[in-house]
């Protein structure tokens, strides 16, 4: 059996804008973000020479992929983005989790937090989490400014 966790998440940027790849644009924020506060050892290039590049949710996300048995690769998760076009500041993010990313949800919620203090994309557009919803309960969950404690 496949473990899945879907997780919608709200987000205000701090100024309009319309991206034309958003999914492109939190993807490689989030990348980003990820390898700054959670690689142990950027000395080295390859996180397959990593001491734990196995456990890494970087090397997970990025580096590792799974293949089938026709040889394509498969990513340990899928986002969909949807940009609020009224005004331009909204964005509704879809992350789609399959082991072996089931566990790191806490930590992908805290790179997104840290990615949108920190800006995203080439003009570094700034953006707060409002909002985190379990895509398959309904279930909302509260979250307080450091966006690394649930309720």
């Amino acid at each position: 059996m496949v473990t899945i966790k879907r997780i919608g998440i709200q987000a205000e940027f701090e100024e309009p804008f319309s991206p034309r790849f958003p999914e492109a644009l939190v993807r490689g924020g989030l990348g980003y973000t990820l390898r700054r506060i959670m690689c142990i050892n950027r000395d080295v290039d390859d996180c397959a020479d990593c001491l734990i590049g196995q456990q890494c949710m970087f090397s997970i996300m990025y580096n590792d992929t799974a293949k089938t048995r026709n040889g394509l690769q498969v990513s340990p998760y899928a986002v969909r983005c949807h940009a609020d076009e009224r005004d331009g500041r909204r964005m509704t993010m879809g992350f789609t989790l399959f082991q072996p990313m089931v566990p790191y949800a806490g930590h992908l919620l805290y790179a997104l937090h840290e990615a949108g203090k920190r800006g995203v994309g080439r003009d570094r557009k700034k953006f707060t989490i409002t909002g985190v919803t379990d895509a398959v309960s309904g279930r909302v969950f509260k979250l307080d400014d450091r966006v690394t404690r649930f309720s």
